[in-house]
């Protein structure tokens, strides 16, 4: 591909990252409306995201045996589509039956997305441009998931109903699919490269060996605690304020939460993409700084102390999903939709799981901070996880140099 056409299509995912980044936002930021609106308790407040994460795995699995059937730019697109339509409907939702079933779908199409905007991106560049692409590609998540949740709940303190913020995330969306199908083309040298359809037998032997397995796993466990973090780092922030927040910040207070782990997470994609910070090093130790970070915030009783050491967690464990994407990546290359949509899925798996557990510690367990706290648990299983994938790694060149 030339490289003009290469540079397009990479803006291209970018812009896609904001799109679906700004999704995952808003389900975050426009729960209190929701559960008030449909008066909804406990664990069934997170019902939406373990729907729309169980959407995703139903995706991943079929995505499985799409593999060189079907271009990926217009699997993309697909997705895209899948999640905008939705997105103008939930205006119209009368139940929050409906409303899972709107989500269901939503999760489809992000299923699409989550898969293919980092499959793209490790397919248009390798080696180290291809760690520095693929952090910049998921700081694009990072700065969209500190700033939307901000401008969400300022909106909904402006009097904006949350079907209305629902259907601007919508009109968005319509404008991405419009430029992605004419960036994409018809052509297949206008797109990414595509892959050869896998056997079963072949997918299998990739799935049992090597590092992969263990970087499934460890994305599951970042998955339950990342999406403890995007649910609830708001609430979790409102319960602990102790009414030190300046006047003028108020109107911004639903969305501080998120804003503060975001604001950590883009700043440490940011330092991968532009740093030469030892990957091996930062896979081992990331998550256990992460969870050490957000434990001391949880138990500091003070909303301003917690958003503090949010930051800071999210400085450590930000760029945690685009390194393990991209070494798993460079061990199947030329089958990576392979690796990132089995990444995918764990993580996916552990997203869908989360919230009802979050929710049941917050209405019949023993209180948000302790759910959360086990949030910070499952982050230091990653770090396990990530170890032993890197111990792997180096047998297996060891027998190869053998």
């Amino acid at each position: 591909m030339k490289a003009g056409k290469k540079a397009i299509l990479a803006v291209t995912l970018l812009v896609c990252m904001i799109f679906m980044s700004s999704i995952f936002a808003a389900l975050g930021s426009l729960m209190d409306p929701v559960t008030e609106k449909f008066g909804i308790t406990g664990s069934a407040q997170g019902f939406p995201g373990t729907v729309s994460a169980l959407g995703g795995i139903c995706v991943f699995i079929v995505s499985l045996f799409l593999i060189g059937k079907i271009r990926k730019t217009a699997l993309l697109a697909l997705g895209i589509g899948l999640c905008v339509i939705p997105l103008f409907l939930i205006d119209l939702a009368e139940s929050y039956p409906v409303y899972i079933l709107l989500w269901t779908v939503i999760g489809f199409g992000l299923g699409f997305m989550d898969t293919l905007l980092s499959s793209c991106m490790a397919d248009l560049y390798t080696g180290k441009t291809g760690i520095r692409m693929m952090c910049i590609l998921h700081t694009f998540y990072g700065v969209t998931s500190m700033l939307a949740p901000l401008l969400f709940s300022a909106m909904l303190t402006g009097g904006t109903p949350f079907g209305k913020v629902y259907q601007l995330v919508g009109c968005f969306g319509a404008a991405v699919l419009t430029v992605l199908v004419i960036v994409s083309g018809k052509k297949q040298d206008s797109t990414v490269p595509e892959e050869k359809p896998l056997s079963l037998k072949a997918m299998t032997g990739m799935l049992t060996a090597g590092p992969l397995p263990l970087f499934a796993v460890g994305m599951a466990v970042h998955g339950f605690f990342l999406a403890g973090l995007n649910n609830w780092a708001n609430r979790l922030t409102e319960e602990m304020n102790t009414g030190v927040l300046p006047e003028a910040l108020l109107c911004f207070q639903g969305g501080l939460g998120q804003f503060s782990v975001f604001l950590g997470v883009m700043l440490s994609r940011l330092l991968f993409s532009f740093t030469g910070i030892p990957v091996r090093g930062y896979l081992k130790w990331g998550g256990v700084a992460a969870a050490i970070s957000l434990a001391v915030g949880l138990f500091s009783g003070s909303s301003v102390i917690l958003c503090v050491f949010m930051v800071l967690s999210g400085l450590c464990f930000g760029a945690l999903i685009p390194c393990m994407l991209d070494t798993a990546c460079a061990g199947v290359r030329g089958n990576t939709m392979l690796a990132t949509t089995v990444m995918m899925l764990t993580l996916y798996l552990g997203e869908g799981i989360s919230p009802s557990v979050l929710g049941w510690f917050e209405g019949s367990g023993p209180g948000l901070v302790w759910g959360v706290a086990l949030c910070a648990g499952f982050m230091l299983l990653t770090a396990f996880c990530n170890t032993l994938a890197l111990k792997k790694i180096k047998t297996d060149k060891n027998e190869e140099t053998d």
